[in-house]
């Protein structure tokens, strides 16, 4: 389990203490709550994806530390915050920046191909 595996678990878990310290004063844990849920979900992204991942893929979540035994740990992690934090009504509305962002086309998707979700 790398470092950086084993530090986004503890931020998880305190995240989720936070959440319940600050939930009389959601303002508090709003003011970050865009930068939380970009990084939550690059991270699900990234590890979730991990044995389907391109090379450029690849060597991102390899250079982050995200390969190997601890990627398990690091996806339940990212899996459960995702799940809670989409589940609050305060905390959903972290997401909207992420979501209003442009973001580019994977290579495949540019040459005009289409994935089946089947």
């Amino acid at each position: 389990c790398s470092r950086q595996d084993r530090l986004f678990v503890s931020a998880g878990r305190c995240l989720a203490l936070l959440r319940g310290h600050y939930a009389a004063r959601p303002e508090v844990m709003r003011l970050h709550g865009a930068k939380i849920a970009k990084t939550v979900l690059k991270t699900f992204e990234i590890v979730a994806g991990s044995p389907q991942l391109s090379q450029h893929l690849q060597a991102k979540a390899k250079a982050r530390g995200l390969v190997g035994v601890g990627a398990a740990a690091t996806l339940a992690t990212s899996t459960r915050l995702l799940s809670a934090l989409l589940n609050s009504r305060e905390s959903a509305e972290w997401f909207k920046p992420v979501a209003e962002e442009r973001v580019d086309l994977p290579a495949l998707m540019k040459d005009g191909e289409t994935t089946s979700l089947v």
